[in-house]
């Protein structure tokens, strides 16, 4: 019995460390947020999501922010006759299409290079993001991204 309640108390000990440096850690990113700084996430350039193209990056192409702007959506994978996906504004301001826990809020085209930036929401603690993805495709209709080798293919929706 004794065995079990130090096993107890070494268990709640651990998780509490752990629990304590996560919430830190995110209290850490959410001051970086609010001073402008810019927030980890995914770069496809080498530099850090949200800051300017790595100084070796040279765009493949200069993408027109305009035909970017609207509603993009493409299939929820293993969901069939589901859709998610981004409404992306011509003020920069944008939305998440069916993410509840991905809160995007405004977006950004440099080159070939979209940056959404936004909220990560789940288990009451929110983290914002910023995600860089390469644009490979753009017609009226069609939007191809790409993140790393994970691909995206969207519609324009209304």
């Amino acid at each position: 019995m004794l065995h079990d309640r130090r096993t107890s108390l070494i268990l709640l000990a651990a998780t509490s460390l752990l629990g304590s440096a996560l919430l830190s850690g995110c209290g850490a990113m959410a001051d970086t947020w609010e001073r402008g700084l810019p927030m980890p996430g995914f770069s496809v350039t080498g530099g850090t999501a949200g800051e300017d193209p790595g100084k070796d990056y040279v765009p493949s192409m200069e993408v027109d922010p305009a035909k970017l702007v609207g509603g993009w959506e493409e299939p929820v994978p293993g969901q069939p006759g589901r859709f998610q996906g981004y409404r992306l504004n011509k003020d920069g301001t944008a939305s998440s299409i069916n993410m509840a826990t991905l809160a995007v809020n405004r977006w950004s085209v440099k080159g070939d290079i979209l940056t959404l930036y936004g909220d990560s929401i789940g288990n009451g603690i929110t983290i914002p993001f910023a995600m860089e993805y390469l644009i490979e495709e753009v017609t009226p209709n069609t939007l191809k991204i790409r993140q790393g080798s994970l691909e995206h293919h969207f519609e324009k929706v209304l």
